[in-house]
């Protein structure tokens, strides 16, 4: 059983009849923790945000967030493994997945921003592209160079964003130079971040690791996520014209 809805069954005695309102809300649909943020869920439970934030500490979190981030790492009965293949998977069914691989299959050139452990994935879909459009793709391991080439971004380009949190300190401070023209795509496995006010569009995973150490460290899980989303992206732009991409290879 998932930990949150354990220390939800757990307490609900203790709890006052409006906290107990919020617990059933959730125990019958604890999906909807992954999906309404602190005003939302007040809303549909009738409470006010103070009332879910108050629910929350109750429960032994500092707040909503960190109860929701409880949640979705400890999501009942799924591997640690196979969650951010599942989370991909779920994503790529989605319109915003096929808009964004259509967007960088049609883009004159396609400029990556990354930083630190971020750059693992983006490294790794930039060779997969340079051995197919190696005019079309633009990547550079220092984050000077990335921010150097920003003017010279045109109309018909991609700027691709790669942050895990989604709340990269250098990208965001970078995002005012990136000209308004171009189409400027997130992915990431932050939830409503602040980098995703500055995309057109927003691919999130929402994979987070246990440990808050170890998220900062050693994000192997939401690292993951992030490749194989590239992997899948890639996949759809060479089948966009697979005869010509396997005479490069």
């Amino acid at each position: 059983m998932n930990e949150v809805l354990n220390r939800i069954k757990r307490s609900y005695e203790s709890f006052t009849a409006n906290q107990q309102d919020i617990a059933k809300f959730l125990l019958k649909q604890p999906e909807q923790i992954e999906k309404l943020n602190v005003r939302e869920l007040a809303k549909v439970t009738r409470s006010a945000p103070s009332a879910i934030i108050n629910f929350s500490k109750r429960l032994g979190y500092k707040g909503y967030s960190e109860m929701k981030y409880e949640f979705l790492n400890n999501r009942e009965d799924l591997s640690s493994f196979m969650v951010p293949y599942m989370a991909v998977n779920k994503i790529k069914q989605t319109s915003s997945f096929k808009q964004v691989a259509d967007k960088l299959y049609q883009a004159e050139k396609i400029y990556l921003l990354a930083y630190q452990m971020s750059q693992i994935p983006a490294k790794d879909f930039y060779f997969k592209m340079h051995k197919i459009a190696p005019s079309k793709i633009v990547f550079f391991t220092s984050f000077e160079d990335q921010i150097r080439n920003l003017p010279i971004i045109k109309d018909g380009d991609v700027v691709l964003m790669i942050s895990n949190s989604g709340e990269c300190e250098e990208i965001l401070s970078a995002t005012p130079l990136l000209p308004s023209e171009c189409c400027k795509i997130l992915l990431t496995n932050g939830v409503k971040s602040n980098l995703s006010k500055h995309a057109d569009i927003e691919l999130s995973l929402g994979i987070l690791e246990d440990d808050p150490l170890l998220f900062k460290e050693i994000p192997t899980l939401s690292r993951n996520a992030l490749l194989y989303a590239l992997d899948e992206l890639f996949k759809m732009i060479l089948e966009q014209d697979y005869e010509n991409n396997l005479k490069k290879n």
